[in-house]
């Protein structure tokens, strides 16, 4: 992303430099802070104590063709409230590597999801969330935990 921005950068500068702009737009435009991601396997006993951060994986952070979930997204009850939110260290944030095994069960979930969805019509909630209910809304935390996450 930051090589992105600096060759956007250059772009418009030359595009100046050239007479074809006045002025770089892209200057005036904040952008978010960017989180540094991390590429290292887990390990089981760190897999166990991460799993509370899977009900917050959405479709777009897992790479079946690379074979990767990143994680830095987490599912949080925070008094009569769910909120998705980043994990609460940027430090935490990790790209967890998976066998194909689970490159084959998340394509199921996938299409589970998609029934689930049409089943639930006008009842279904709109989510990227990998893991809902029936209604596509987010599985509660706790009960994700405590059943070691959604059949697939």
């Amino acid at each position: 992303m930051v090589h992105l921005r600096r060759v956007l950068r250059t772009l418009l500068n030359q595009a100046i430099t050239d007479g074809h702009l006045t002025q770089n737009a892209a200057k005036k435009v904040k952008l978010p802070s960017t989180r540094v991601k991390k590429r290292r396997a887990w390990t089981s006993d760190k897999a166990r104590l991460r799993k509370g951060e899977m009900p917050g994986t959405t479709w777009d952070r897992i790479d079946l063709g690379v074979g990767e979930i990143m994680v830095d997204l987490q599912l949080q009850r925070v008094g009569h409230e769910l909120l998705h939110r980043e994990t609460k260290i940027p430090n935490s944030d990790d790209a967890l590597p998976f066998p194909d095994v689970y490159s084959v069960a998340l394509q199921k979930r996938a299409v589970a999801q998609k029934a689930a969805k049409e089943a639930a019509g006008d009842a279904w909630h709109l989510s990227e969330l990998v893991f809902t209910t029936r209604f596509g809304t987010p599985i509660e935390p706790r009960n994700f935990n405590r059943c070691g996450g959604p059949a697939v």
